[in-house]
């Protein structure tokens, strides 16, 4: 089964891993999403399980992977998630010891990288966008300015406690509007 219709990919290539005197060394590589996501447009989670890639005769690999600061993920609370990274594992085969695993971010503007040329960084569940608790304010939806609220206060017949109605918008220090009465 392919990736769901949307997700960005990146083909790494892997190797040729080789020999002091120059002879292929067998072995693989495995590639593992630092956390669960769910691509938000169809809904389907993808779990987070090993990519392994086997090297071919000549010590070399290939993989496509999906790239890391997409977005359309969100977490299991619909909350966007970008940055997470790929943490890889090199095995070679009658080598000891292997190299350490490092994790790796893959941009959604370079459609194909190699893997020995990336510098490693810390691995990464991701960075969560967190959504306002507060979806509607009297009646409106979505990002509601302070002007809709005075408005819409005003139409219900809101006093702002005084008797003496909103009369106004102010705005703090910084940029933050208030209501004023």
């Amino acid at each position: 089964m392919a990736l769901p219709s949307g997700i960005k990919t990146v083909e790494v290539t892997v190797g040729p891993y080789i020999t002091a005197d120059g002879k292929a060394i067998r072995g693989s590589v495995t590639f593992t999403p630092s956390r669960w996501l769910i691509w938000q447009p169809t809904g389907t989670p993808i779990v987070r399980t090993p990519i392994k890639v086997d090297l071919d005769s000549n010590g070399r690999g290939l993989a496509t992977l999906m790239a890391t600061d997409q977005t359309g993920f969100v977490d299991g609370n619909q909350r966007p998630v970008t940055d997470w990274t790929w943490d890889v594992t090199v095995t070679l085969t009658g080598v000891s010891p292997n190299p350490p695993g490092t994790s790796i971010v893959l941009p959604v503007d370079t459609p194909s990288v190699d893997l020995d040329l990336l510098v490693p960084t810390a691995t990464s569940v991701g960075i969560v966008v967190a959504r306002p608790e507060v979806v509607s304010v009297v009646g409106e939806a979505g990002a509601v300015t302070a002007e809709q609220i005075r408005d819409d206060l005003v139409r219900i017949g809101f006093t702002g406690g005084g008797g003496g109605g909103t009369s106004g918008i102010a705005y703090d220090t910084d940029g933050t509007p208030y209501l004023t009465a």
